[in-house]
């Protein structure tokens, strides 16, 4: 009997002292948020066991997993309880196996701007977002192959000429309708931050633009993030044509696809400042800003065609020759 319960007590202690391991397969946020752990603040992880289930904040420490802010993160992990002598409890650890996905959550392609309309829902100024916003109804929609974006900002239709870059766009001078109703002041901000130079990113299912009168624009697209990155990795239809768009900063926006020595380009070229005699000829002449490239100027004839669309253009390579075309002012 003594010898029985000797046995019973043995596999009992062996039990408690051993471990209890899982592994479980969790998603890790793209960014940590605030949490309380033991009277202390600090930063936590959001994660969760499903795609499509809720974040829920997790207090612990993953020993082995590197944290990215911006990337969404499927991993295994290994959970271990053991049973602590010296404290009597039992202690869990979580321990990082390895990575299974990842989700860049944090995106500047400007391909993604042009794949839809995006509505603007927030403005913040000086940390501070402004009120009524939703209200106007304001949206935006860029148009990457043209080098402008239009949209409606609370009380007039408005269009832009643009130039984007990798998390950049360069607004020109706006036009835009001159009615009147309530919603100007909101109107006035949207027109306001479409100046200069502005720094753009995706994220959580949101375009921010981020102005240089340092307002932001909160904006949501009529499509889903996700499906625009479907749409992105697809072959892209471009049929811009010759067009050339005036940035408002002395530099003008041109695209030359019709022309085999400079078709798909995108350039950037200074406006030459007109003596009185060519200011009856041309309505613009171009000079190029890139050195290395073989085209050198664009003369930009002063009347339009008889389309009252297109103007006659002479290119001026830097071997001398020389070549007509049409082009388009997009505006």
């Amino acid at each position: 009997m003594k010898r029985f319960c000797f046995l019973l007590l043995c596999l009992g202690l062996t039990k408690l002292w051993a471990q209890d391991i899982e592994t479980r397969i969790i998603y890790v946020a793209d960014a940590k948020t605030a949490c309380e752990n033991n009277g202390v603040i600090s930063s936590c992880y959001k994660i969760k066991t499903h795609k499509d289930s809720n974040w829920s904040v997790f207090p612990y420490e993953i020993e082995g997993f590197i944290y990215e802010p911006g990337v969404e993160t499927k991993i295994e992990m290994q959970l271990v309880q053991r049973f602590n002598q010296t404290t009597q409890t039992l202690e869990t650890t979580y321990n990082y196996i390895k990575t299974l996905e990842t989700i860049n959550t944090v995106l500047d392609d400007p391909k993604l701007l042009g794949f839809c309309n995006w509505k603007l829902l927030n403005i913040e100024q000086y940390l501070k977002v402004v009120p009524n916003v939703r209200k106007a109804n304001a949206s935006i929609r860029f148009n990457i192959d043209s080098g402008f974006a239009d949209g409606f900002g609370g009380c007039n239709g408005f269009n832009v000429p643009c130039k984007y870059e990798k998390g950049i766009i360069h607004f020109g001078i706006a036009q835009s309708t001159l009615l009147s109703c309530s919603n100007e002041d909101i109107e006035k901000k949207v027109m306001d931050a479409l100046k200069g130079k502005s720094a753009f990113y995706f994220r959580n299912n949101m375009l921010f633009v981020v102005c240089e009168n340092l307002m932001t624009l909160h904006l949501r697209p009529a499509k889903r993030i996700d499906s625009l990155i479907s749409a992105l990795n697809q072959p892209l239809a471009i049929n811009r044509g010759n067009t050339f768009v005036n940035l408002g900063d002395g530099n003008f926006y041109v695209t030359l696809d019709e022309v085999q020595q400079a078709a798909k380009k995108d350039y950037t070229f200074n406006a030459k400042l007109l003596t009185a005699s060519e200011k009856q000829s041309y309505q613009c002449i171009l000079d190029n800003i890139e050195p290395e490239d073989p085209l050198k100027r664009i003369y930009i004839s002063k009347k339009p065609n008889t389309d009252n669309k297109s103007y006659n253009a002479d290119l001026l390579f830097k071997d001398g020759s020389k070549k007509r075309i049409q082009i388009k002012n997009v505006l």
